[in-house]
């Protein structure tokens, strides 16, 4: 039993070493540039795998409209997915079902730990919204 307890201690170090890594990287790359999309692109790449395998970061202007700022996914071959996403499916006004749209009404983040297809399927607009959709989405 000691041995098991020393391993999960050790596990959560480690856990919390990389944690502590990972800010004080967001942060030196946060004061790094004074381009804001340079800054923003390399915050949403730190993030991946640790945090999720794929992150968007959208933009809402003073009028409310929203702009993708940038995405980036843990596997390079879906990039290019997530720009014809991004270039056909601009974020939706805020009164739309997806979880983006919940973020921006509320101010709060949206975590989803599943994403089952149902979701996809609630979220999506059209069939090639929802192709999009499933070719990006983390499984």
């Amino acid at each position: 039993m000691t041995d098991a307890r020393e391993r999960a201690r050790e596990d959560g170090d480690r856990s919390d070493a990389a944690r502590i890594a990972f800010l004080s990287e967001v942060s030196r790359r946060l004061g790094g540039s004074l381009d804001p999309a340079e800054t923003l692109d390399a915050v949403a790449r730190l993030g991946i795998p640790l945090l999720g395998d794929f992150c968007s970061v959208d933009l809402r202007g003073a009028d409310g409209t929203v702009r993708r700022a940038t995405s980036a996914h843990v596997r390079q071959d879906k990039e290019a997915a997530m720009l014809a996403y991004a270039a056909r499916y601009a974020p939706g006004p805020l009164n739309d079902r997806s979880p983006a749209a919940r973020a921006y009404r509320s101010g709060e983040v949206v975590h989803l730990p599943e994403l089952p297809d149902s979701a996809f399927e609630a979220a999506s607009v059209d069939d090639e919204h929802l192709r999009l959709i499933r070719l990006v989405a983390p499984r």
